[in-house]
């Protein structure tokens, strides 16, 4: 196989172009001032979003018809009890807190003995990325079954 023809033909240059030499001096060094004290910071750490602590099941399993106190049945009492629960690393409660009565210090009770027994968590993640302890509000309805 042969290349092909070039097709660049070369010509003379022409006369009434001049070209003069330029001269390079030497490259001297350059002197710099001194570098004072450098603030070397540290890198920053890896940072994770936060998360909250999350049920593992649905909430509306935790209390049934069955757990409704037998006093508060008789006297047909009813209410809605609010809380807060503290959630330790492991997804389990630690702490319950009524921070909204229902009006019936037995149906308060139980929320929390129910609650606290019954549920579990995904635990709330720090910033660090490490499981850590978190909170959980909600609230019951008692509705006599």
């Amino acid at each position: 196989m042969v290349a092909p023809r070039s097709e660049i033909t070369l010509a003379p240059v022409d006369p009434s172009i001049g070209v003069r030499p330029v001269e390079i001096g030497p490259i001297l060094p350059v002197e710099f001032a001194p570098i004072g004290p450098v603030e070397v910071k540290p890198s920053p750490s890896a940072s994770f979003a936060t998360r909250t602590a999350a049920p593992k099941s649905p909430p509306a399993s935790w209390v049934s018809d069955r757990d409704y106190p037998s006093s508060a049945i008789r006297q047909e009492r009813e209410g809605v009890t609010r809380f807060r629960l503290t959630i330790g690393p492991d997804g389990r409660v630690t702490g319950c807190e009524i921070t909204g009565s229902s009006g019936s210090a037995d149906l308060d009770a139980a929320t929390c003995s129910k609650v606290s027994a019954r549920a579990r968590f995904i635990p709330a993640l720090g910033n660090d990325g490490m499981p850590t302890s978190g909170t959980y509000t909600s609230a019951v309805r008692w509705v006599l079954p």
